[in-house]
């Protein structure tokens, strides 16, 4: 018998009563009388939600999940209450976008986080947020096209933010998406947008057998279709099961049954199917041994890991990787966990406990393609060519739609082939490894200046008698145009020209990504030898501490660039006449940046290559004049009382620290207008003979 007319608008309300009763009365009889843990509600109007969220929060219940969704043109919600949600929830519900945007704003300066958010248009479009206290850095993206989906959660990815959550609807019959993205590193993704129901189907019949759990689901309506949205990730977790087009009736029934077996329900979202209300759900076994006590340990260590986020990004590397440590003990299962606890290793050149964690985290999440492409460059770091590209012909085998790997293969390839030269001379030393078209005597000289400078570098940086692991590779090319045909064959697709520009111009240089050393041989000795001890400083800084800041990477090159072996040993300081006199006008004319500001310069803004106020200079050669003035000042200044700011700074660096942190905490909070006015000072005092 049909609902008779006047109730037909509250007959999906009134089912709600009939499913909390279906799984009060399971609750019952499976915990021996115990109050459920979870209470779900179906089909309410704004008002029906507010009034059961009230009355539920009486009895100690908090909204752990909400589902927005249009029936007949009307805003429905379907949401679950759960004893154990976070008590810092704060829901924000029957917004237009504006009034979504204005609170979001408003919760973050409140340092809350958006854990989930669901969208539906009716008769309008209206947004449902939930809110709880966090340290977690996140961005959301709304109004989504399923053709900007992928390009965005590429650009977010690139920017370190993975995916944590979508939401899927329907506007003038289009799919759109929400998605919440956190910076945070994680698992193996998978994720399916704008699914039938045989495509949702597939993606279960194909992803758990490789491991992957459902950690989000989203059905939605876009014009007269059904359509899933959904979110895998490659984890551990307890046993669960998953169903959609389910009616209020078949969710009772279905939800009876899985709360009778142990099951709780974590997730349900609404769409229509003819007009008529119907849910797909996610529910997991919380009930295997032990799995409530694990649930609450993943809860804690998913807190630690979002505080080592918010301090790495500070620049405390050591606060984080104990945060991660910790993390990591509570939830030993966390593949990302372990990948964010490898960056700082790997940062700091410990290769040894960064391939330990990455091995972890590839063994936890065979798909983990970021845990992957670190890892091979680990291996590269350790001169372990092989392993490296082992390691991107598996992240081409997961994902053979990804340029990037593929380009990187051909390039490694290139690496692993060498110049294209006819016979080739080799010669190997306690440090590096050395391969030259010209000659074995060329071979030999230059492996033999290579070793000279580095006992410098060494002696400098407090490292007497430090080996590295695995010789360092140099490459000795004897024509310009050998050394351009090796660099663009090198470089990746797409930057062919900016490496026929760089060979133009450059004598040699050191490719961090490659890990090998490239000079022009010159015939004019000093020239050469200055090529050398520039070049192989910025291979040496490498080896011992990650993206080093620019203007003490290119202020100490500049430094040794000049240096000169004698009978009395290695002698620093001569003064290079083109940078005194560049900074000298600059000094004159305010160009130069400020000595707080160039510490903390990025490379692209020391590299600046826009023209500078001092004509024919451009602004990057004001910025290598600065360096290498400041790093004579601190060596060679008063008798040399700052030189061991130079270790010190850089013992700060490999502990994780910022430029200017660190530089503050070795010169105890340096007064920066009194370093100013003393180099400034030193400079015009530098003598013009050297």
């Amino acid at each position: 018998m049909p609902f008779p007319a006047y109730l037909r608008g509250r007959a999906h309300s009134l089912m709600a009563t009939l499913v909390l009763f279906s799984q009060s009365m399971a609750m019952v009889r499976s915990e021996e009388a115990a109050p459920p843990v979870r209470q779900v509600r179906l089909g309410l109007t704004a008002f029906e939600f507010r009034d059961i969220s009230s009355r539920l929060a009486k009895e100690g219940y908090l909204l752990s999940h909400i589902s927005t969704f249009p029936v007949k043109r009307r805003i429905r919600y379907a949401a679950i209450w759960a004893k154990d949600a976070d008590e810092t929830t704060e829901l924000r519900h029957w917004l237009s976008q504006y009034d979504y945007r204005k609170v979001y704003l408003d919760m973050v300066d409140r340092s809350f986080v958006l854990s989930h958010i669901s969208v539906a248009y009716g008769l309008g479009g209206r947004f449902a947020a939930i809110f709880q206290k966090g340290k977690a850095e996140q961005k959301v993206k709304t109004s989504l096209k399923q053709e900007e989906f992928e390009r965005t959660v590429s650009e977010m990815r690139a920017l370190g933010f993975r995916l944590s959550s979508i939401n899927g609807y329907g506007l003038r019959r289009e799919d759109r998406f929400i998605a919440i993205f956190v910076r945070e590193a994680g698992p193996d993704l998978h994720w399916g947008i704008g699914l039938s129901r045989s495509e949702l189907k597939a993606q279960f019949d194909e992803l758990p057998g490789k491991g992957y759990r459902p950690v989000g689901l989203s059905g939605y309506n876009a014009g007269d279709e059904v359509k899933y949205a959904l979110l895998w990730e490659q984890t551990k977790g307890p046993p669960w099961t998953v169903r959609s087009r389910l009616s209020p009736e078949g969710f009772a029934s279905k939800n009876k049954e899985m709360v009778e077996r142990g099951y709780q329900l974590v997730l349900v979202d609404g769409y229509t199917v003819e007009g008529m209300p119907h849910y797909a759900a996610l529910w997991e076994n919380l009930k295997t041994p032990g799995e409530l006590a694990a649930r609450a340990k993943r809860k804690r260590a998913a807190e630690l890991r979002h505080q080592a986020a918010a301090q790495r990004k500070l620049g405390h590397d050591n606060l984080a990787l104990q945060l991660l440590s910790k993390s990591i003990a509570l939830d030993p299962s966390n593949a990302g966990a372990r990948y964010s606890r490898a960056k700082i290793h790997y940062r700091s050149r410990d290769a040894k406990e960064a391939l330990s964690d990455l091995d972890q985290a590839v063994r936890l999440s065979p798909g983990y393609t970021d845990a992957l492409l670190l890892r091979s460059s680990v291996h590269r770091h350790l001169g372990r060519l092989e392993d490296s590209i082992v390691d991107v012909d598996r992240v081409i085998e997961l994902k053979p739609e990804s340029d990037y790997a593929a380009g990187l293969k051909k390039s490694l390839e290139v690496v692993r082939r060498g110049p294209d030269w006819d016979k080739t001379y080799r010669t190997e030393s306690e440090h590096y490894r050395l391969s030259t078209s010209i000659s074995q005597d060329v071979a030999v000289a230059t492996s033999n200046k290579l070793e000279q400078i580095h006992q410098v570098y060494t002696d400098l940086f407090g490292l007497k008698g430090a080996k590295t692991k695995g010789r360092l590779i140099v490459k000795v090319f004897a024509e310009k145009s050998e050394y351009e045909r090796y660099l663009v064959e090198r470089s990746l697709p797409g930057a062919e020209d900016e490496a026929r520009v760089e060979a133009h111009w450059q004598n040699g240089q050191y490719s961090r990504r490659f890990k090998e050393l490239l000079l022009r041989h010159d015939s004019r000795e000093s020239k050469f030898r200055a090529h050398i001890y520039h070049e192989a400083f910025h291979q040496f800084l490498d080896y011992l501490i990650a993206s080093p800041p620019p203007w003490f990477n290119e202020g100490l090159a500049e430094h040794f660039e000049v240096g000169r072996l004698s009978a009395d040993g290695f002698q620093l300081g001569r003064v290079q006449q083109r940078h005194l006199k560049l900074l000298r006008q600059a000094l004159a004319i305010g160009e130069q940046a400020p000595i707080e500001k160039l510490l903390t310069l990025s490379r692209t803004e020391f590299y600046d290559s826009r023209p500078s106020a001092i004509e024919g200079n451009l602004k990057l050669s004001v910025h290598y004049a600065e360096a290498w003035s400041f790093i004579h000042f601190l060596i060679h200044s008063e008798d040399g009382q700052y030189k061991k700011v130079i270790r010190d700074y850089y013992q700060a660096l490999k502990a994780g620290q910022r430029a200017n942190d660190a530089f503050q905490e070795v010169l105890g909070r340096a007064n920066f207008k009194k370093v100013q006015k003393a180099w400034e000072a030193y400079v015009l005092t530098l003598g013009s003979s050297g």
